[in-house]
């Protein structure tokens, strides 16, 4: 318990205390940090010396306006919370300056098509991450990078380098807030993300919900979609032919605009105990909100239980031919007892030719980050309120289904 009798779930370095003690000590965080769309709008084009913010993905401006007062009114973030939050969202505002320039300067980009797109989908903690690394080794596949996440296109300019420094400070950032996260998730500015991080900037898909405990607001997945378009566009641009390799466990639930939006896209469905991805799951999502407040309800995380009810109606969709015969299922247990054969495997389905310097590139991968190496993740189930036993027979129709090994 932290000061007070107040629920700690780790306890926060000493600069945090200091810092969050200035938001108290000047009236609120709130007052000390403000989320002021115009002020922050402002910042962008001062920062860029460019204006127009484009109309990808609809009434943007309303969104933005909507998610902070939802920030505001709900989710009770400490002064680093809403500095790191701030901070993102003018670095979004400037990524939508720096895309829509770039469609300006480079009219094709906006005809780029994102041909066969693999993604990786599953319930949290069910090795999208790792799988996503694995194929971003072999060279005829690309996922998103943080660095051009932050400034896709030709436009912000500055080098690789400079480019992976400006990104890391929002990246890399997590893990010095709260060291116990890196057990989590290591989280980098060189490494490919999930496409959360690609739709930030038209502030309308799930990562917000996910930083942010604000219950009343709702994504807007087609918006959050349209803007991920365009920067994989902006980033196809001009370059060698590559596969996207693209993931985040939303796609799960939303898989009917996938299809509509990317027809002949491969899914790769990654499969774990319900039970162990629940609970781990609950642990990463309150560690994450944990990053930005100190009122972080254990038992109210515990009971957002949306993935479980998708879970079951994907298997019913595909069971009943609902959804395209181009979805792959790729186990948790058999990707950390054999990765290079999980993927050969997915390749076969797929008819991607799986070479040898993939495989090897793989198991070279692998034993140079091993699990643990960063920590290790400990939670449980009675932490949230979960009822462990009662999850499992809920879930059994997947279980048996899938043949999940349980854990």
């Amino acid at each position: 318990m932290a000061d007070g009798g107040r629920f700690e779930l780790y306890p926060r370095p000493a600069w945090v205390r200091h810092f969050n003690a200035m938001g108290d000590a000047a009236g609120g965080a709130e007052r000390l940090v403000p989320l002021d769309v115009d002020a922050m709008c402002q910042s962008a084009v001062d920062s860029t010396g460019l204006s127009d913010f484009g109309d990808l993905d609809g009434d943007w401006p309303a969104r933005l306006k909507a998610l902070t007062a939802a920030i505001d009114d709900s989710a009770n973030m400490h002064a680093l919370g809403r500095l790191m939050t701030r901070a993102e969202m003018i670095r979004c505002l400037r990524t939508r300056l720096w895309v829509t320039e770039d469609r300006r300067r480079r009219p094709g980009v906006a005809d780029e098509r994102i041909a066969a797109p693999v993604l990786v989908t599953g319930p949290a903690r069910s090795g999208t991450s790792l799988l996503l690394e694995l194929l971003d080794l072999d060279p005829a596949l690309r996922g998103p990078n943080g660095w051009e996440i932050a400034d896709p296109g030709a436009v912000g300019g500055g080098s690789r380098e400079e480019r992976i420094r400006r990104a890391a400070g929002e990246y890399e950032l997590w893990g010095d807030v709260q060291p116990e996260f890196l057990a989590v998730h290591d989280l980098k500015a060189a490494y490919p993300q999930e496409c959360i991080h690609v739709q930030m900037p038209s502030f309308s898909g799930m990562y917000w919900r996910m930083a942010a405990d604000i219950p009343a607001w709702a994504p807007d997945p087609m918006a959050a979609m349209k803007f991920h378009r365009a920067v994989l566009q902006a980033l196809q641009h001009g370059q060698d032919p590559a596969t996207w390799v693209l993931k985040t466990p939303v796609y799960l639930g939303t898989l009917d605009l996938v299809f509509a939006l990317y027809p002949d896209a491969w899914v790769i469905h990654n499969h774990r105990d319900p039970v162990k991805t629940t609970v781990s799951g609950a642990s990463t999502l309150a560690t994450v909100r944990w990053l930005r407040s100190d009122d972080v309800d254990p038992a109210a995380v515990g009971s957002d239980d949306g993935m479980c009810p998708i879970m079951l109606n994907v298997m019913r969709r595909r069971v009943a031919g609902e959804l395209p015969d181009r979805i792959i299922d790729v186990h948790f247990a058999d990707l950390l007892a054999d990765p290079a054969g999980a993927v050969e495997r997915a390749y076969a389905t797929m008819g991607r030719e799986f070479t040898g310097a993939h495989a090897d590139a793989i198991r070279h991968y692998v034993a140079n980050r091993p699990q643990g190496a960063l920590g290790t993740h400990h939670y449980t189930a009675e932490q949230f309120g979960i009822d462990k036993a009662a999850l499992r027979e809920r879930m059994r129709p997947y279980t048996d289904h899938y043949g999940i090994r349980l854990e």
